[in-house]
């Protein structure tokens, strides 16, 4: 199965799960699901009972905006940060990361998070 397919099943889950909630369980569900969706989409996941391919690869692309985000609140603007040459930082962590993300689409397993040896950086930088 496509990774497209594997995040509509999850998301079709999580809409059934929604569905089944009572009314006083949809409301905190529904002021979350913007924060839960931006955590999910930033922060990679590598534990086995959250693991999930397709958000793992989006959360190791989209890695370098929450950090340049969460830098920026401490006045450090990523996006200003020069290389030598003048080139922003932002550029080479963006090519790292996605082809990080490229990486795990190709070869990590749809049921088992990968190997400590790239889970523990990916789970390091979550926090």
């Amino acid at each position: 199965m496509s990774m497209i397919g594997r995040l509509k099943i999850e998301l079709t889950e999580a809409w059934e799960d929604f569905k089944e909630a009572g009314a006083f369980n949809r409301i905190p569900m529904a002021i979350e699901l913007p924060f839960t969706l931006l955590r999910k989409a930033t922060v990679p996941l590598t534990a086995e009972d959250a693991y999930s391919k397709p958000w793992l690869v989006i959360s190791t692309a989209m890695t370098p905006f929450w950090i340049s985000y969460y830098l920026e609140r401490d006045g450090i603007m990523m996006w200003d940060v020069m290389l030598f040459g003048g080139t922003s930082i932002m550029i080479p962590l963006l090519v790292i990361s996605f082809g990080g993300a490229l990486a795990i689409a190709h070869y990590a397993k749809d049921n088992e998070p990968p190997p400590v040896i790239v889970s523990a950086p990916l789970a390091l930088v979550g926090f």
